[in-house]
């Protein structure tokens, strides 16, 4: 009997990649011929099309690490978001309280009775549960392991931060079995890394200049509009704070990025004070978890006028418990 043909569709980060990879051999068990789909990211312009009630990409499709859409016939997230399971999903798996979608898929395979050929598995979905849930202190990982890697698996994100276009060619060689240690040895990949050493000593030198940047009661506020960002950078010079709140301009759009400082010393404080940034990022469109999250604008205006909004949410719901961030050298 013909396999059916499904497109897979995943998100432009490292859990997305993994997640790739165990969903080519789940379908496969589940009757399908997967192929690969298009890389999806957050941007504005892609969730509009999938607030419409047509399916803006190829089907079938299976979506993974990426929001519910009714005409889906196979989905895994972890994402917190309001969902309704639609007669055409055939197959789907959540967990809100996954630390990755490459977990849930794994788990869903472990149910079904379906096993993994795929070397360093088990230290493979360690490393994403790490990075997509921001376990950095726990598992004595420094910040400058994500600025400066020297680790085969910190290199691999950092280049998939930096070279998302690179996302879709990396992702088809580790389909084909192809390791990290070799996609590390790519002539394109190595030029990314380079170009990494370069952009980090000027992303420093924006930090050190201080211009656009304010810390004060735990919160570390910035804005970059150009040159790339380090999105683990205000842990190099604001090692107390809690909460890093800033406007990163990323291509055409502006993000409104929220990150709770994963080697802050109180990781519980937020769901202590009610602060969930994937439900504060819904407001404006966006989304993610309560540890992180994004919202993305057109306009510079609109991106301002929430950073300012969530910053007062923030500094309200946090009343007096703020901590008292200092300044240190790097």
């Amino acid at each position: 009997m013909k396999k059916r043909t499904i497109y897979v569709y995943y998100h432009n980060d490292l859990d997305g990649l993994v997640s790739v990879k165990l969903a080519f051999r789940v379908l496969e068990s589940l009757g399908y011929e997967p192929k690969l789909g298009k890389c999806l990211n957050y941007s504005s312009k892609l969730k509009k099309k999938w607030q419409k009630k047509k399916f803006p990409l190829k089907k079938p499709a299976c979506v993974l690490d990426y929001q519910y859409h009714p005409d889906v016939e196979v989905w895994f997230d972890h994402h917190p978001k309001d969902f309704s399971i639609s007669e055409n999903t055939k197959f789907w798996a959540f967990d809100k309280n996954a630390k990755s979608c490459a977990k849930v898929i794994y788990d869903f395979a472990a149910k079904k009775g379906i096993k993994f050929d795929i070397d360093n598995l088990d230290k493979i979905l360690r490393w994403t549960d790490i990075i997509d849930s921001g376990l950095f202190a726990e598992n004595d990982i420094p910040a400058s392991e994500t600025i400066n890697p020297s680790l085969e698996i910190t290199k691999l994100i950092r280049i998939m931060d930096l070279k998302r276009k690179l996302i879709p060619k990396l992702t088809e060689l580790y389909l084909k079995g192809v390791s990290f240690k070799d996609i590390l040895e790519l002539k394109e990949v190595k030029n990314a890394l380079e170009y990494n050493d370069k952009k980090r000593e000027e992303a420093k030198k924006i930090f050190e200049a201080n211009n656009n940047f304010d810390a004060k009661n735990g919160v570390v506020t910035y804005e970059v509009l150009k040159g790339e960002w380090f999105r683990f950078m205000p842990q190099l010079y604001f090692s107390d704070s809690l909460i890093w709140l800033g406007i990163i301009k990323k291509e055409k759009d502006y993000v409104v990025s929220l990150t709770q400082n994963p080697w802050n010393s109180q990781p519980n404080l937020l769901l202590k004070k009610d602060i969930h940034f994937g439900n504060i990022a819904a407001k404006y469109g966006g989304g993610g978890h309560w540890y992180v999250a994004v919202a993305e604008f057109k306009k510079y205006k609109d991106a301002k006028k929430a950073f300012s909004e969530i910053l007062e949410t923030i500094k309200n719901k946090l009343s007096q418990e703020n901590s008292v961030v200092e300044k240190k050298q790097i």
